[in-house]
């Protein structure tokens, strides 16, 4: 382990107690937190303090850079999907069937 990988671990370890607590007037994220503006945080939407907030959450807890990583991987992939359109009929069929529903 190199001495900057081990002093990273043992900052996390240090911070890890920290989550959820108000330190020097900024408080730590949770882990719901970031759940809660992932896409925000993604998206750059966050304002400044909200943002350094779930960075420094994310320097503790590695299963939120796991689960990160994870939604990002899934952007990435989905964006990579062709637009199809609608077979016709099937469209046809929908279009049909919510008609009816709707009609009752």
């Amino acid at each position: 382990m190199t001495e900057y990988n081990a002093g990273m671990r043992m900052m996390r370890k240090m911070m890890a107690w920290v989550i959820g607590k108000k330190i020097m007037g900024m408080r730590i994220a949770s882990c719901k937190d970031l759940a809660r503006v992932l896409y925000d945080y993604i998206d750059d939407e966050l304002s400044d303090s909200e943002k350094r907030s779930i960075d420094m959450h994310l320097l503790v807890c590695k299963d939120c850079r796991n689960y990160l990583k994870t939604y990002r991987d899934t952007i990435q992939m989905v964006r990579k999907i062709p637009d199809t359109p609608m077979p016709q009929d099937f469209s046809d069929y929908l279009e049909d069937l919510l008609r009816k529903r709707l009609a009752h």
